[in-house]
């Protein structure tokens, strides 16, 4: 606000208001201001990045996977340490890549593990037998709203399940729908892939379908050296359709010999997809950015925003791409932020502006900062705050007040925990 006056001033006193042109009076005036910010201390070393939700009794809760077990912490709305769970099963590997809450208050804790009594427990006759002594399921693993843990069986799923993992999930209005990774068998007597994954349960704990990223040429993408599948937080329209953004290989056009099709092929990097699912999971609209890698969405109004980083050091920046519902272009540009990744955006409601929170590197691609952005509707960066140095974000969602967002990130220092913050912006 002091900068504000002093250009102001200036611009007074000199009689020459052109001199005002270039300023962007919101950026240099509206930082990010903490409200509260607690610890929370982990049983071992921190594996990955923890995901954060916001709970329906106005709290939160995230997920952490450390070397040691799989844990759910609740924190208040306020700020201050809860219960938590700790899963730990000695000998076995159980990691904790996501959470979701249900309408009724229970938890959901995703990922994988290669725990026998675990997997039988959810998947039943779905487990087949193999001669690896050691393979991962995916993990779902139900917490009620006090944190003790449950049980959670899925009827009817398909068999080949074995080495697919589990990092989303949401509630629809007649079940749950999943998002992760499956592994795509090549041939027979061949190894396989992994594919993006998605599919719905029913309220009777029955899978009713799955939905599998498929090429233009409608053939599984299975013929790749890697797939990348990490999903964005999917959002739900007014409509019930389910819109997810995930990585995947670039097209590339094969002629063969009779045949003329797309196939997805490995690339160097991973490129942007998003996907729209209407509520029987069959695919009704697609938009893929193959100058970006990988992507965040948020849902305003009738438009579907997407922030993907794209370019490397000093020649990078964020690309903002307008969608309408139907996956078209309305518009795109870029933001200029530096080097900069986006990993979670969350909507400003009143404003409809952005807040997206991410890492931001020096030029030389050294060591980097978990930052706060906040821009405006049309991508004009009107605040930017740095967390520190040596800090790397893992999630952010709104908070409870007007112009609030919680953020979890941690720290270099070896055994840190991790840091649920809460902030806030003026406007």
């Amino acid at each position: 606000m002091f900068l504000k006056k002093v250009i102001l001033t200036a611009v007074l006193a000199t009689g020459v208001p052109t001199l005002a042109i270039g300023f962007d009076f919101g950026f240099l005036g509206s930082d990010y201001k903490k409200v509260s910010e607690t610890t929370c201390a982990t049983n071992g070393r921190l594996l990955s990045g923890a995901e954060l939700i916001k709970t329906v009794d106005s709290g939160y809760a995230l997920s952490v996977h450390t070397q040691i077990d799989a844990e759910l912490i609740k924190i208040t709305g306020t700020g201050q340490p809860g219960w938590r769970s700790v899963w730990e099963k000695p000998g076995f590997q159980q990691v904790a890549q996501g959470l979701s809450q249900l309408n009724n208050g229970s938890y959901l804790l995703l990922g994988r593990s290669d725990f026998p009594g675990q997997a039988e427990e959810t998947w039943g006759d779905s487990i087949e037998s193999h001669s690896l002594t050691r393979i991962s399921y995916p993990l779902i693993l139900p917490f009620n709203k006090d944190g003790g843990q449950g049980a959670y069986r899925i009827h009817s799923a398909p068999k080949g399940i074995g080495r697919a993992h589990l990092s989303r999930a949401i509630q629809v209005g007649d079940g749950v729908v999943f998002f992760g990774l499956k592994r795509v068998p090549l041939s027979e007597d061949r190894g396989g892939n992994y594919s993006p994954w998605i599919f719905k349960i029913n309220s009777a704990g029955a899978m009713v379908w799955e939905y599998l990223i498929q090429s233009d040429g409608d053939e599984l993408i299975k013929d790749v050296n890697e797939v990348y599948g990490s999903f964005s937080k999917p959002v739900v329209d007014g409509g019930g359709n389910i819109i997810v953004a995930t990585q995947v290989a670039r097209l590339r056009e094969i002629k063969g010999v009779g045949r003329k099709g797309s196939t997805e092929l490995a690339g160097e990097n991973p490129r942007l997809l998003v996907v729209k699912l209407n509520s029987d999971g069959n695919e009704i609209a697609r938009y893929r950015d193959y100058q970006s890698g990988g992507g965040i969405l948020a849902l305003n109004s009738n438009e579907i925003h997407v922030f993907a980083s794209a370019g490397v050091a000093n020649q990078s920046r964020v690309v903002h791409v307008v969608l309408s519902r139907e996956l078209r272009v309305i518009r795109e540009s870029g933001i200029a932020i530096g080097d900069f990744y986006p990993r979670a955006v969350v909507t400003n409601s009143r404003s409809g502006g952005f807040h997206m929170f991410g890492v931001a590197k020096d030029a030389w691609g050294g060591g980097g900062s978990a930052t706060l952005v906040y821009v405006d509707a049309k991508g004009a960066i009107k605040s930017k705050t740095s967390l520190g140095r040596g800090t790397w974000p893992s999630d952010m969602v709104e908070g409870t007040e007007l112009g609030e967002v919680a953020v979890i990130y941690t720290r270099s220092e070896k055994n840190s925990g991790i840091f649920f913050s809460r902030y806030k912006v003026s406007e």
